[in-house]
């Protein structure tokens, strides 16, 4: 069973106006968004100011299932070059650094 929430009349109308519009879009809302903020009580611009922030956040706890992509980064065009670059200059300041064997 789901739980009785005990929500201010804001919030109470934000939550109710995301349902309403979800349940619109799939045809089964009759109710309006008038009809929710009289039934709440609630403040226009502040219950939809809240129902914006809702939905910002419950994006943020859906989470997809299973392990995420795995994506391997390609390297620059200029890492090797940066590389080359950096020993060089590394050689030429430590000329003893660097010794050929034969």
């Amino acid at each position: 069973m789901i739980p009785q929430l005990e929500l201010p009349a804001n919030h109470l109308a934000a939550l109710l106006l995301l349902a309403c519009n979800d349940l619109r879009g799939r045809g089964l809302a009759q109710v309006s968004a008038r009809d929710v903020l009289e039934a709440t009580g609630a403040t226009k611009s502040r219950a939809y100011e809240l129902a914006r922030e809702l939905s910002e956040r419950l994006a943020d706890l859906v989470v997809p299932l299973g392990r995420p992509p795995t994506r391997i980064a390609e390297p620059a065009e200029s890492a090797g070059r940066d590389l080359r670059r950096d020993v060089l200059e590394y050689l030429l300041t430590h000329p003893g650094a660097a010794q050929g064997h034969r």
